[in-house]
């Protein structure tokens, strides 16, 4: 049986000691899917960073977003409140794939995976057939990474280098004379990236172009970074 499993990682980088460094952070993640044909922010209360593969919104809460399905229907709303995103009134075409919470520092890495080694079988030399699991570092499933960087000595504005990566599942290699997907998966991987200045408390939401994460889904990374005391609670 395959598992699903979430990881949380703090990968601290080599540098000199620096005050920064010492500052803390808590980011509080939301990692959705939703079908392709969602694709067009039509309105929102949030500033909005145009790219060329995906769009990158950033808001103080409370805000609200709307986000059209370009096949005449009424746009699917997203409220975002004090305490992130209202799941009870998601979509129902839209899918809430994790919502990891992780305490960092500055300048360190943190990655976010919830990820699976899928099974499948590899045919012997004799006929018989063998259980295999797919090994590190190929995995199904999605992970998000964070860089963070303070801009003031305040640590309350900073530079936040994003990522989000999906693999799927996009078929599975074919055993002569075996009729069933049993086959080691053939692994499709997606990864956007992006920059982005925030302020302590400040919500950024990161859309995906195309198919990600599935042949027919798209998928958004909503995040909030906050500078956080030796105990965790907000400045």
């Amino acid at each position: 049986m395959n598992r699903s499993v979430l990881v949380m990682g703090i990968e601290f980088l080599i540098q000199p000691l620096l005050v920064t460094a010492q500052q803390q952070y808590e980011i509080d993640a939301r990692i959705l899917s939703y079908p392709t044909a969602v694709v067009s922010i039509v309105s929102q209360q949030m500033q909005n960073e145009r790219a060329a593969s995906r769009e990158v919104l950033t808001a103080l809460a409370p805000a609200d977003i709307e986000i059209g399905t370009g096949d005449q229907q009424a746009p699917a709303k997203f409220h975002i409140g004090e305490h992130g995103l209202d799941k009870a009134l998601l979509p129902k075409d839209v899918v809430l794939q994790g919502a990891p919470r992780v305490t960092t520092f500055a300048k360190t890495s943190a990655r976010i995976m919830v990820v699976q080694h899928p099974q499948y079988f590899e045919k012997q030399g004799d006929g018989s057939f063998q259980l295999r699991e797919l090994p590190d570092p190929v995995w199904v499933g999605v992970a998000a990474q964070f860089l963070l960087n303070p801009e003031n000595s305040g640590g309350d504005e900073i530079l936040v280098d994003g990522s989000l990566e999906a693999n799927w599942i996009q078929s599975r290699e074919t055993i002569t004379n075996v009729f069933l997907e049993v086959g080691r998966p053939v692994v499709i991987r997606n990864r956007v990236q992006t920059s982005v200045h925030l302020k302590s408390g400040q919500w950024c939401l990161i859309t995906t172009p195309g198919a990600f994460g599935a042949a027919n889904r798209s998928m958004m990374l909503l995040f909030k970074v906050q500078r956080v005391d030796p105990s965790g609670l907000p400045f």
